[in-house]
C-alpha cells in the first residue's frame, strides 16, 4: 500500500483525530497558510478580478452542482486554494463575484414559507433604503442578493448574543425592534469584502447593547 493511501486510510478510520490533527496544524501554520493565498491571488490578480472589480468582490467556485459536496472534504478556503493549486488548477471551476455565486448555488423557493420569508426579507430591505430596495454603494437593486450591514461592525457578535440563526430570523428581530437604526442594506459584493477586512483587522469586544 502506497503512503498516501495509507494516509486515506487512516483519515477514514480517525475521522476525529484527522480533524484535531489539521485544525492544529492550520492553527500552527497560519504564516504559511496567509502566504499561499496570497502568492495564488497575486499570480492570478487578473482572473480573479470581473468586470472591474476587485478580486476581494470574487470567490472560487465550482462549475458543475457539487460544490458542496467537495467543500465537505476541504473546509476552509485556505486549504480549497492548496487544493487547487495542487492539482494543476483543474478545470471544474470559475471565478464568480458574490452575488453571482449565491444567485447560482441559491434557487429561490416556491413554497408558502418561502414567500413568506422573501416578504419579510423585502420590507425590511425597503425599510432601511427609504422606500426602494437598493445597495448603498453600488445601487444593485436584485433583492436576492441584498443583506443588511451593521454599520459600526460586530454583526456576528451581534447575531451570536441574541442567538439568531440565518437572515430570516435576524430580519424578524428587526422587525420585532422597529427597526432600530445603526443598519443599512448592502449587496453581497459590498457587503462580504467588508466582513473580511473586519474579520482580520484587530476590534475591540463588541459592546452593541441592542437586544
Amino acid at each position: 500500500m502506497l503512503n498516501k493511501d495509507r494516509v486515506k486510510l487512516w483519515r477514514e478510520t480517525n475521522k476525529e483525530a484527522s480533524k484535531a490533527w489539521r485544525r492544529d496544524w492550520l492553527s500552527k501554520n497560519k504564516e504559511r497558510v496567509r502566504k499561499t493565498q496570497a502568492e495564488y491571488r497575486t499570480s492570478h490578480k487578473t482572473e480573479l478580478s470581473i468586470k472591474g472589480k476587485p478580486y476581494r468582490q470574487s470567490r472560487l467556485t465550482e462549475i458543475h452542482s457539487c460544490q458542496k459536496r467537495h467543500s465537505r472534504y476541504v473546509k476552509s478556503a485556505a486549504l480549497y486554494f492548496s487544493w487547487v493549486k495542487r492539482h494543476n488548477y483543474p478545470a471544474l471551476f470559475r471565478i464568480l463575484c458574490w452575488n453571482c455565486n449565491f444567485k447560482t448555488a441559491n434557487i429561490p423557493g416556491n413554497s408558502d414559507a418561502a414567500k413568506r420569508r422573501l416578504r419579510r426579507k423585502m420590507d425590511v430591505m425597503a425599510h432601511y433604503s427609504h422606500g426602494t430596495s437598493f445597495c448603498a454603494k453600488c445601487g444593485e437593486k436584485d433583492i436576492h442578493v441584498l443583506s443588511i450591514d451593521h454599520i459600526n461592525g460586530c454583526g456576528c457578535q451581534h447575531r451570536a448574543v441574541l442567538n439568531l440563526k440565518g437572515g430570516d430570523q435576524f430580519y424578524r428581530w428587526l422587525q420585532n425592534a422597529g427597526y432600530p437604526s445603526g443598519y443599512r442594506v448592502l449587496c453581497l459584493n459590498c457587503n462580504c469584502p467588508k466582513f473580511e477586512l473586519d474579520r482580520k483587522s484587530p476590534r475591540p469586544a463588541c459592546t452593541d447593547d441592542r437586544r
